[in-house]
């Protein structure tokens, strides 16, 4: 079992930890927290600073690709109501 060391740069904002004796940054994760399910409390998960740079990116490089080309944006948009009604439907149905 790893013993980890937890940092805090901005007074708890932001959490990491490393491996007990570890001062690699590839080895350092971060907490992140997100909402898992509707009426759920926020669920927290540790994942690495890479990982979480990469949804970043992709989520960016997504939005130029929508800008660019009406038809995707067409398409996103279309996706969005769906999802949504989709949603609304789940959260309805788990009341």
């Amino acid at each position: 079992m790893a013993s980890w060391i937890y940092e805090s740069p901005d007074g708890g904002k932001t959490v990491t930890r490393r491996p007990f004796g570890s001062y690699s940054e590839s080895e350092k994760e971060i907490r992140v927290r997100i909402n898992m399910l509707p009426h759920n409390d926020r669920e927290e998960i540790w994942t690495t600073k890479n990982a979480v740079n990469d949804i970043v990116e992709n989520a960016f490089y997504d939005a130029i690709i929508r800008e660019q080309y009406p038809a995707v944006m067409e398409a996103w948009e279309h996706y969005q109501v769906l999802l949504n009604l989709c949603k609304e439907k789940y959260n309805a149905s788990t009341v």
